[in-house]
Order: structure tokens, then C-alpha cells, then sequence
């Protein structure tokens, strides 16, 4: 399972950087005002995705290990593809149809372009989700992998289109770095359903299951995936007002959510992909553990997992938390000074909430596969509820306040789903954690060197990665090296 989380991490993380590096540009194609818009569309589609799509992937993962015969695995999945092309169709129709009331909701009236540019992307998104759940039932985790690279490139399309043609209206230029999205999502959902095709072609089953069945087992998944989608929503339009009620220009607070969960929101995301990557790979393999009441197996898994992530995400969090200044500086030019400031200290500030939010998708994801997610969506539940009051310190704190209630939020959820997993599973072990930290120690004192005595902020950027990484790997290596051999026998 490991090797199977390992690439498609590796895979995510390169999709990632292409996603980041794809929305970089956004902020100078579009502004800070653009980009306030595009945020606040975004978040409405990612809303109605997990709504249409999120939970799919997730029950076919969990399911189909489960069943031995292959005529009705083909039949629970063609139902389950009926199932997102139905829901697909309701819910992109509804995005279009509403785009104009969302748009007001929020303050931007620019938003509704993005809205109706969006819709048609919903029907894909839920295909490509059941075609995903079913190569992630296999372990087959380089078609998902390859299909979320392609999914995060071809966006880049629609940056290129707003570049290439720049408009007045920033509507119109919203539109058009948002075609991208749609136009992504058509080619990996094409691409997934070719690689299916090519090896299954399009088996037919004498069994019938009800739509309504593979709806049924939807549903408890589904309202857990919206939850924090839903935080964002209103994120989306309580950050701007509160704001504003505390004195800020309606511009400014646009422009302030903007750099918020655009800029500073895509690099802290990078390192949560990880995690998200090692949580689907293990959703299918502890639910085949499950069955067998293998508990070992469970706890092997889960130690390997946790340490995983750990590795993976807490470098990552704490380097942007240290070299926030260059990154900033480097990859976000066009901002003004004052904007720049903002994101370099919201970037420091956010960079914490990121391992706690890679260690809740990996909870969640056990959760699940332990048929628990009614637990895991009272626990996000909770957070969300955690997170909604937290909002208002924005009326004393500014854009910090939404910050500071969003690492609430995650850590009074990812405790809940610890002590759930605890009580299902039995401790919880975290090996090698001390060494992590030595390591990541020693790194950022490679790193906080570099970016206070090199100025220039490409090359400060580059050798804090780089050398940063290096060291990092080294101790890692070195601690590993160190460790006493196994007696045989």
C-alpha cells in the first residue's frame, strides 16, 4: 500500500506544483480583485463537487474489495456511473441556474461568469470520480495519478486564454481562466474512461442494482464530504462582510480574502495533497483488512501511514513557514507591497494548519473504511461548528482571524477522529516522529541561513529548497543508517 501511496503522492505533488504554478499567474492576470472572484466561484464549485462526486470514489474503494463475483462488481459499478451522471446533470443545471443569487450573496458580482463557465464541469468531475474509485479499488493508483496530472496541466489552458486575451470586465477574464477547469476535467474523465475501456471494454451483467441502492450508500459519505466544502462556501461570504463590518472597503476585503485562500491557500495546500494521496490508497487496503479481521495488518498499515505523512508534509509546511518572505516575493511580483506583506505573514501564519489538515484527511479516510462515517462527519461536523464561531475574531484580527479559526478547526477534528480511531483500532502509534523533528530542525537552520544572508529571491527560493531538502533527506538517511540490525532467528 505504501508504494501505491508513494506514487501517487509523487504524482499529486508534481499535479500540485503544476496547479500552483497554474494559479500563480492568476494573480497578475486577473488582479487582486480578480482573484478575490475567482476565489469566491471556486469554492461554490467545490461545494457542489463533493456534493455530486466526493463520497464516490470513496464507496467504490470500500466496496468492491469486498465482492468476489466480478458480474456483480460490474454491476454495482455501471449503477454507480448511472448514479454520477444523474446527479452530475441536476447539480451542474442547478450551479448554472443559480450563479446570479450566488454571485450577489458574495459581494462580487463578477462571480456569476465563473459560475456558468463551471457547470458543465460538474457532470465530468463525477464520471472521473467513479472511474477513479474503481482503479483505487484495484490499487491501480497510476491511472489516478496520471489522471489528476492531466487534470491540473490542462487547467493552465484557461490562464493562457485570459492572457492571451485580455478583457476590460474582469467577469469576462474570470471566465476565461476558468474554462480551463472545465475543459480539464472533460479530458481526464475521458482519459480514465479510454483506460477502462482499453481493459475492460464495456462488460455487460445479467444483475440489475438499483441506482437507489448505490444512492443509499452515497448519502452518509456525502453529507460528510460537504462539510468543510461548506465552511469554505462560507468562508467565501462571511470573511469579505466581517471585514467590511469592521471597517475595511468592500475592494479591499475582496482583495484580502483573494490572497488569502488563492496565493497563500495554494502553497499551504501542498503539502495536505500528501496526504490525500496515502488516504485513498489506504481506504480499499484497511477495508480488505477489515473483512479478514486482520488487526495486524490495520496497525501496520496505520503506522506506516501516519509516518508517512508526517515525513512528507511537516517539511514541507515549516520551509514555507521559514522562506515565506522569497517565496512570496518570487512568485507573486505584481502584488503591491502592502499585498505582498499581507501573504508573507499569513503565510507563515497558515503554513501551521497544513500538517494538521494532512493528518485529518488520513483519519477521515480510516474512519471510513472502518464503515464509521457517520463518526467522521459528526467529528467534521463539530470542527465546522468549532470553525464558524472562530470567524468572528476576523472583526479584531482581520483576514488572521479566519486563519486562526481554521487551525481550530482542524485540530479539534482531527483529535475527535485520533480518540474514534483510538476506540476502533486501539493506539494509536507515531514512530520516528523525534527523528522527524531533528531532521526538520537541522533543515530549517539550513534554510532560515540562506533566506537572511542571499537577498536575491530566486536564488534565496531555489537553495532553500534545494539545499533545504537535502539536508532534510540526509539526517533522515543518517538516523536510518544508525539504526541497530534485526536478529535473525
Amino acid at each position: 500500500m505504501i508504494s501505491g501511496g508513494v506514487t501517487l503522492a509523487i504524482f499529486s505533488l508534481i499535479a500540485k506544483a503544476i496547479g500552483a504554478l497554474y494559479r500563480l499567474p492568476l494573480t497578475n492576470v486577473l488582479g487582486a480583485k480578480g482573484l478575490g472572484a475567482y476565489q469566491m466561484a471556486y469554492p461554490v464549485f467545490a461545494l457542489v463537487v463533493a456534493a455530486t462526486s466526493s463520497a464516490i470514489p470513496v464507496l467504490v474503494a470500500r466496496s468492491l474489495p469486498s465482492i468476489e463475483r466480478y458480474d456483480v462488481r460490474i454491476s454495482f459499478f455501471n449503477s454507480t456511473l448511472k448514479y454520477a451522471l444523474i446527479v452530475g446533470l441536476l447539480f451542474g443545471g442547478i450551479l448554472a441556474a443559480s450563479g446570479g443569487v450566488l454571485s450577489d450573496l458574495q459581494g462580487s458580482e463578477d462571480a456569476v461568469y465563473g459560475y456558468y463557465v463551471l457547470s458543465p464541469a460538474v457532470v465530468f468531475v463525477a464520471l472521473l470520480a467513479a472511474f477513479r474509485g474503481w482503479f483505487n479499488s484495484r490499487l491501480e493508483t497510476m491511472v489516478t495519478s496520471v489522471s489528476t496530472l492531466i487534470e491540473q496541466s490542462v487547467k493552465a489552458v484557461g490562464v493562457l486564454f485570459a492572457y492571451l486575451y485580455p478583457q476590460e470586465n474582469v467577469g469576462y477574464s474570470l471566465a476565461l481562466a476558468l474554462s480551463g477547469v472545465t475543459l480539464s476535467e472533460i479530458v481526464a474523465c475521458g482519459f480514465t474512461f479510454f483506460v477502462y475501456l482499453k481493459r475492460n471494454g464495456l462488460p455487460r451483467s445479467p444483475l440489475k442494482i438499483p441506482v437507489k441502492a448505490v444512492a443509499l450508500g452515497i448519502l452518509p459519505l456525502t453529507i460528510g464530504s460537504l462539510i468543510f466544502p461548506l465552511t469554505t462556501f462560507v468562508d467565501s461570504v462571511m470573511t469579505a462582510r466581517l471585514l467590511m463590518f469592521a471597517g475595511e472597503e468592500r475592494s479591499a476585503a475582496v482583495a484580502e480574502y483573494g490572497i488569502l485562500s488563492g496565493s497563500v491557500g495554494t502553497l499551504v495546500n501542498l503539502p495536505v495533497t500528501l496526504a490525500v494521496s496515502f488516504a485513498v490508497t489506504a481506504l480499499p487496503v484497511i477495508a480488505e483488512y477489515k473483512r479478514k479481521r486482520d488487526i495486524n495488518g490495520i496497525k501496520s498499515n496505520q503506522t506506516s501511514s501516519i509516518k508517512a505523512v508526517l515525513t512528507l508534509s511537516l517539511p514541507l509546511a515549516l520551509g514555507l513557514a521559514v522562506a515565506a518572505r522569497p517565496i512570496v516575493n518570487v512568485l507573486y511580483s505584481r502584488l503591491t507591497f502592502f499585498e505582498k506583506e499581507l501573504a508573507i505573514s499569513l503565510l507563515r501564519f497558515a503554513a501551521f494548519q497544513a500538517p494538521l489538515a494532512a493528518l485529518l484527511q488520513l483519519f477521515a479516510a480510516y474512519l471510513q473504511a472502518f464503515d464509521q462515517s457517520v463518526k467522521a462527519s459528526t467529528n467534521m461536523l463539530i470542527g465546522a461548528a468549532v470553525k464558524f464561531a472562530a470567524n468572528f475574531t476576523a472583526l479584531f484580527l482581520g483576514v488572521f482571524g479566519v486563519v486562526f479559526a481554521t487551525i481550530l478547526c482542524y485540530a479539534v477534528c482531527l483529535s475527535l477522529d485520533v480518540y474514534a480511531v483510538k476506540k476502533t483500532a486501539g493506539k494509536v502509534s507515531v514512530k520516528g516522529l523525534p527523528k522527524i523533528l531533528v531532521a526538520c530542525a537541522c533543515s530549517l537552520v539550513a534554510v532560515y541561513l540562506i533566506v537572511v544572508f542571499i537577498k536575491n529571491n530566486i536564488l534565496s527560493t531555489a537553495l532553500a529548497v534545494l539545499l533545504g531538502g537535502l539536508v532534510y533527506g540526509i539526517i533522515l538517511l543518517l538516523f536510518r543508517a544508525g539504526r541497530p540490525a534485526r536478529k535473525r532467528g
